[in-house]
C-alpha cells in the first residue's frame, strides 16, 4: 500500500485531536508520472491545452519569415503531457481527409 506523507500527517493530526476521520490521498499530477495509476487527474485537460497551443503556434508561425518556434512544456519524469500534445497536434496539423474517397481518390 503506498501512503500520501501529507495524508499521513492529516490523519495522525485528526487522531490526536480525538476525531474519528478517515483520509484518502489522491495522487494528483498533471504530468501522469505516478506508478500506481493509469490517468492522473489534470492529465487530460493538460494534454489538450498543451495540443491546442501547439497548434496555434504552428499557425502563427507559417506567417513568419522564420519557420522555427520553440515550445517548453514542463513534466516532471516522463513527458507524457509533451508526447500527447506532440500525438494530438501532428493529427491536427496534417488534418482529415474529407473527399469521398479517402486518401486514394
Amino acid at each position: 500500500m503506498v501512503y500520501s506523507f501529507s495524508s499521513t500527517l492529516l490523519y495522525h493530526a485528526c487522531a490526536e485531536g480525538g476525531l474519528n476521520i478517515r483520509v484518502i490521498g489522491i495522487p494528483k499530477t498533471m504530468d501522469n508520472d505516478l506508478d500506481i495509476t493509469d490517468h492522473c487527474p489534470g492529465f487530460g485537460s493538460a494534454a489538450r491545452y498543451a495540443a491546442q497551443s501547439a497548434c496555434e503556434l504552428a499557425l502563427d508561425a507559417s506567417g513568419l519569415p522564420i519557420h522555427v518556434v520553440v515550445l517548453e512544456l514542463m513534466g516532471r519524469n516522463a513527458g507524457w503531457v509533451t508526447a500527447a500534445s506532440a500525438l494530438a497536434a501532428r493529427h491536427r496539423l496534417r488534418g482529415t481527409d474529407l473527399s469521398a474517397g479517402g486518401a486514394g481518390g
